[in-house]
């Protein structure tokens, strides 16, 4: 298992506890992310193509975010500086970005089959 897949099969385990957390009523829909990682420890190939998609999903949120006219006018009136919001949604795009070419790499490391 490589560093960068590691790396996002803990975001993939992370994402499901924090909705767990935030709201305890949502633990039945969580339960399919936590077997993401599973899917993807066995090689399966469904697990690869969905974490790659929330992945890819979250890189398009906090891109988006990043230029969010409503979250930049939200900071405004909340008298907040604009550059942390814009560097920190910048920052988690480009890590978001890398875990997605990690996933992708462990995919062609592991020689998964083309069903």
């Amino acid at each position: 298992m490589t560093v960068g897949a590691t790396i996002a099969i803990l975001c993939l385990v992370a994402l499901p506890i924090r909705i767990v957390l935030y709201n305890h009523r949502d633990w039945l829909w969580s339960l399919p992310f936590m077997l993401i990682p599973i899917f993807i420890w066995r090689g399966s190939r469904w697990g690869y193509g969905i974490s790659k998609f929330l992945i890819g999903l979250l890189a398009v949120l906090f891109a988006g975010n990043a230029v969010n006219v409503w979250a930049l006018e939200d900071l405004d009136l909340a008298h907040k500086p604009y550059t942390p919001w814009i560097v920190s949604m910048v920052l988690l795009t480009t890590i978001m970005v890398v875990l997605f070419y990690c996933l992708q790499e462990h995919l062609r490391m592991r020689n998964v089959n083309r069903q």
